[in-house]
């Protein structure tokens, strides 16, 4: 008699922890893309964030940074497809995002512990893509990171249906929710306006 109670507690612990599991998004900071559209990027609470104007028509920059002790920082390059769609008639793909990590990361080999590029998949209603990461090998495990570099460094491509999104997150670990957080804005906290 007691097991459906037990269930609902069960749900409820459950779903406490999946909701605080997530990234707390303190608001929308908006990025327009001159003469092409804009994005809206929700940036986590108590980060800081900058925009840069590019040099290149359809294209803008945000660098995102958590909190000073968590020690992470977002790059986030936002670049309109639409007249590229508009002219092949085709948008990204799969293996489109999949290249690109490749080819920014497989220069940096050499400097890295890893031996191999490994991607991991994104997926969202928004788009999907890619990323990969490396750690810097000169900065060994359990020594402390000097200050103005990181030990890992992941890069990604994202693809959604009028924009494409290249991201660089710079961290001393992969663990951190702050990290998590980073990856999470990736898929689930930025939108086509």
């Amino acid at each position: 008699m007691h097991r459906p109670r037990l269930l609902v507690a069960i749900y409820v612990v459950a779903t406490c922890a999946a909701l605080n599991a997530l990234p707390v998004f303190a608001g929308p900071v908006e990025l327009v893309l001159p003469n092409v559209g804009s994005v809206r990027i929700m940036v986590p609470e108590g980060w800081t964030h900058e925009i840069f104007m590019e040099e290149r028509p359809g294209q803008r920059r945000m660098q995102i940074d958590a909190a000073e002790e968590e020690r992470i920082s977002l790059t986030i390059d936002v670049v309109s497809t639409a007249a590229a769609q508009r002219q092949s008639g085709k948008r990204g793909t799969q293996q489109d995002a999949d290249a690109m990590v490749f080819a920014y990361l497989n220069p940096m080999l050499p400097q890295a512990a890893e031996d191999k590029i490994y991607l991991i998949n994104l997926k969202s209603p928004r788009g999907f893509g890619s990323y990969g990461r490396i750690t810097d090998k000169k900065i060994p495990p359990g020594t402390p990171v000097p200050e103005g570099e990181y030990r890992h460094a992941t890069m990604g491509a994202f693809i959604m249906p009028q924009h494409l999104v290249i991201f660089t997150v710079y961290s001393d670990t992969l663990r951190s929710e702050a990290y998590k957080a980073a990856i999470a804005l990736i898929s689930d906290g930025i939108y086509a306006l």
